[in-house]
């Protein structure tokens, strides 16, 4: 004899019948108490175990995600991103870029979040809300990417002249200006 409680329960106590029957007219009868001790649910958990990195502006931001299927059907979730504006986010799981992922009913799958900053970003602390929605459930995580700068450096001469003349056999005194950008 199993009981299989649903997801989707109110607390509370819950009174069956159990009925075995035997040959001819012979049955017997068992009264069967359950206690829900919890409210059951019916949602969708989006979580990362580090949803905030650091890095410089030409970094490449990969997050680890679950996403755990809380409902009695299986779901098919949308996954999207609201990046700032340039920046791009693509989403993985085992190893293939995906749109989408199907999940079955209490299980979970773990996705890749990469994150690429737009090229003209600063130093900040950036939002990206990820959101994966099924026709029947939502759930939005919060990751975060701080920018602590743009690394570079540039080569020029004083007058901005790249060219010069020398004469084979002379040496030649060339200045140079290297600026930290």
């Amino acid at each position: 004899f199993e009981v299989n409680v649903p997801l989707q329960i109110e607390k509370g106590d819950y009174r069956f019948q159990l009925v075995a029957n035997g040959n001819g007219d012979a049955s017997s009868t068992l009264p069967i108490l359950v206690t829900v001790s919890e409210q059951g649910t019916f949602r969708t958990e989006l979580t990362s175990e580090q949803p905030n990195m650091e890095g410089h502006a030409d970094a490449n931001f990969t997050y680890s995600a679950n996403l755990k299927n809380h409902t009695a059907e299986t779901q098919r979730y949308a996954l999207q991103a609201q990046a700032p504006e340039g920046w791009s986010v693509q989403f993985k799981s085992e190893g293939n870029s995906i749109t989408s992922i199907e999940i079955e009913p209490n299980e979970s799958k773990d996705i890749q979040i990469e994150v690429t900053p737009a090229e003209n970003v600063v130093a900040d602390t950036y939002k990206i809300p990820v959101i994966a929605a099924s026709g029947s459930t939502t759930s939005e995580h919060e990751l975060e990417a701080v920018i602590t700068g743009k690394y570079g450096i540039e080569l020029s001469t004083p007058d901005g002249k790249v060219s010069t003349d020398v004469t084979a056999g002379r040496n030649r005194v060339i200045e140079l200006v290297v600026k930290n950008t």
